[in-house]
């Protein structure tokens, strides 16, 4: 599928520049925290956002959304991420999350740039899924856990706190 590559190096350039953001603050003496707690709420949330995704068929609705679908012609849409590739990509998503919990609990250092990356993650998904349901004036599959990613990434950040 076309859309790997891009994902790959995407995800690859952000990583990157986000651990040397964090090298630079750790040499710098700047350490962010933020509530570990309110992290595991976000992967409880994303959880069950894989789960809805899931049980909605999300990967049906895709071809609807012009923004995820590869056009070749006015009436030939085709979604750029299929039904095993969401799949994978949450089972993926929700182990890793789920795997840095402890290191964020324990203030490992740069845990915290990932904790932050998977809550810009939720509210971004949030935005989204919500923006697709408001824009297609009904449901839209993932909308409703959609929100819940958004709230508790939002209150990643809000608890978000720097030490010098």
């Amino acid at each position: 599928m076309k859309v790997f590559r891009p994902v790959v190096i995407g995800v690859t350039v952000l990583a990157v520049v986000s651990f040397l953001f964090g090298l630079t603050l750790d040499a710098l003496g700047i350490t962010l925290t933020f509530s570990a707690m309110f992290y595991l709420f976000l992967c409880f949330a994303q959880v069950l956002h894989s789960l809805e995704e899931y049980f909605t068929q999300f990967w049906m609705h895709i071809a609807e959304t012009p923004l995820l679908t590869m056009r070749t012609s006015s009436r030939d849409a085709k979604p750029i991420m299929d039904r095993v590739f969401i799949i994978l990509f949450n089972i993926v998503l929700n182990m890793v999350m789920l795997s840095f919990y402890w290191p964020i609990s324990f203030g490992a250092s740069l845990s915290w740039l990932f904790g932050l990356g998977m809550a810009a993650v939720g509210v971004g998904n949030g935005f989204l899924h919500c923006g697709m349901a408001i824009r297609q004036g009904r449901y839209f599959s993932g909308c409703i856990s959609a929100g819940l990613t958004l709230i508790t990434g939002g209150l990643v950040f809000t608890s978000l706190s720097v030490r010098i």
